[in-house]
């Protein structure tokens, strides 16, 4: 069948065994650790960026590229907190973050988000329907520069769909982890805790600032408050890979979206749109209503 050589490979399941670089996403998971650990202070971004040693070049952020396109001079961020560093997508705080949680801390968020694992979206009499396992380096006695590009969800990291539409869950749910369900008539069953309802709360409010003051500000297109993160990850193999995660309405969710665009570029302007429309449909369909709680029996 022609299908089976197709370049595109339209019969491969990308959400679950589709493997991507996660790029700026994968922030949200560096964050979570930062706040765990009380580390979520000024770390000074300067234009001049980042270099994680080993004679690689430094890691700057997007708007020192920007501005070298258009023949600018662009200052940096300056001294900048884990609120604004997530809304600006800064990789230089996130590349100096890493190092400074250390490797454990780093395995340890990871390991709760259980992005190592398989886990199943569906569990049926003729087998189980699991998703791939990420790819992560061993960071807990990593070099820096292994730190740093793992921070900012690039070099050896690789993410399917699925498993950040799960971690988005778990911070729109305030630290709980539920199982996934594809038949309507079941009911959401919680399945453990992954974060404390502060961190989780904490952080919501942070991908909420994304949308209001960061990269994600194309979300209020869909008129509905939102949070959420994009990222932009380089791809070896061609133009990068423009992502959105977001959850929806910010104030009480009802809804998680991964948005995934192959070679798309910067997912600010190509994920984010997409999702801004899936959103402003939900909400004609009323799916963002607030969840009714199941009756309880007399």
């Amino acid at each position: 069948a022609n299908y089976l050589r197709s370049p595109d490979s339209p019969m491969l399941n990308r959400a679950l065994d589709g493997l991507y670089p996660p790029g700026s996403t994968f922030k949200i998971f560096l964050a979570a650790a930062a706040i765990d650990a009380g580390k979520t202070g000024g770390i000074n971004c300067s234009a001049e960026g980042y270099s994680p040693g080993d004679g690689l070049p430094p890691i700057r952020d997007h708007e020192y590229y920007e501005a070298k396109r258009e023949g600018r001079t662009w200052r940096g961020h300056g001294m900048i907190d884990l609120s604004t560093a997530l809304a600006k997508s800064s990789n230089v705080y996130f590349a100096r973050l890493g190092p400074l949680l250390g490797g454990q801390a780093m395995e340890s968020a990871l390991t709760r988000f259980n992005l190592m694992g398989s886990p199943a979206l569906f569990v049926g009499s003729d087998g189980t329907l699991n998703a791939k396992a990420s790819r992560l380096p061993a960071l807990s006695s990593a070099p820096t520069r292994v730190l740093t590009q793992t921070a900012i969800g690039q070099g050896e990291v690789l993410v399917t769909p699925y498993h950040m539409a799960r971690a988005v869950a778990v911070i729109a749910g305030g630290g709980l982890e539920f199982q996934p369900y594809l038949r309507a008539d079941q009911q959401p069953r919680q399945i453990g805790r992954t974060l404390s309802a502060k961190t989780a709360n904490t952080l919501r409010a942070l991908m909420v600032k994304v949308v209001t003051d960061g990269t994600g500000h194309g979300m209020k297109r869909s008129g509905v408050s939102s949070g959420g993160k994009t990222g932009t990850a380089q791809n070896p193999s061609g133009d990068d890979h423009g992502w959105f995660v977001c959850f929806a309405p910010a104030d009480h969710p009802a809804l998680v979206l991964v948005v995934l665009v192959e070679n798309g570029g910067y997912g600010s302007s190509s994920a984010v749109p997409i999702a801004a429309q899936l959103i402003r449909a939900a909400d004609q369909y009323g799916l963002l209503d607030p969840i009714a709680e199941p009756a309880k029996k007399p």
